[in-house]
């Protein structure tokens, strides 16, 4: 697992998620 940072393009409020760097492609979606 690994963190990673993103930038929201909505808010622009950073946020942080852990990444299984096992799996090639991943896709999340949250709210803000």
């Amino acid at each position: 697992m690994k963190e990673h940072y993103f930038v929201c393009p909505y808010c622009w409020e950073e946020i942080s998620m852990l990444l299984d760097d096992s799996i090639m492609k991943q896709e999340y979606i949250e709210d803000c």
